[in-house]
């Protein structure tokens, strides 16, 4: 028999209902309606299924109901969720760094990748980053990798010129 979770605080149902109907956030429409479903017997692991959301997500509604009422279902927050190991101050290390030379660094290359930012953080922070992570990171801070790019001589492109101006038969 599943755990049952059971209502202590009196429901406002026409409130309820009203609320439900104005109410534009889909996290908040889920927790009204979930209390109006356990108000009406449903059990907390049936609810779970209609919401799609776990049943001690429903039992923490209920007891955030129980505790405050409505006011506390709509000021309710988010879970923290896991801490980032890549912190706002390891960004902007990484950015100073991304602005220096890898040469400054002891490396024997003149451009940083972020498959080498990557391995440079591993190395020297400790902390295992993906390429494609450091890569999400420099482009949020507005940071463009740059290509080695080559100058071309006038006689190059004279030369060039000359060639692109042939003729061909047409079939």
């Amino acid at each position: 028999m599943p755990k049952q979770t059971i209502l202590t605080r009196k429901v406002d149902i026409k409130r309820l209902k009203t609320l439900l109907r104005l109410e534009k956030r889909k996290r908040i429409k889920e927790r009204l309606q979930s209390i109006l479903w356990i108000h009406t017997g449903e059990e907390a692991q049936k609810v779970a299924i209609k919401i799609g959301r776990c049943r001690q997500s429903i039992a923490s509604y209920v007891k955030q109901f129980n505790q405050q009422g409505i006011r506390g279902l709509l000021h309710m927050g988010k879970s923290s969720g896991r801490k980032p190991v890549f912190t706002k101050d390891h960004r902007a290390r990484l950015i100073a760094l991304v602005r220096k030379s890898p040469r400054s660094q002891g490396y024997s290359f003149n451009f940083w990748n972020c498959k080498k930012l990557s391995h440079h953080v591993y190395q020297h922070w400790g902390i295992k980053i993906s390429d494609e992570r450091i890569r999400q990171i420099l482009r949020e801070h507005g940071v463009k990798a740059l290509r080695p790019g080559y100058k071309r001589s006038k006689s190059f492109s004279n030369h060039q010129s000359k060639n692109t101006k042939r003729k061909f038969r047409k079939f």
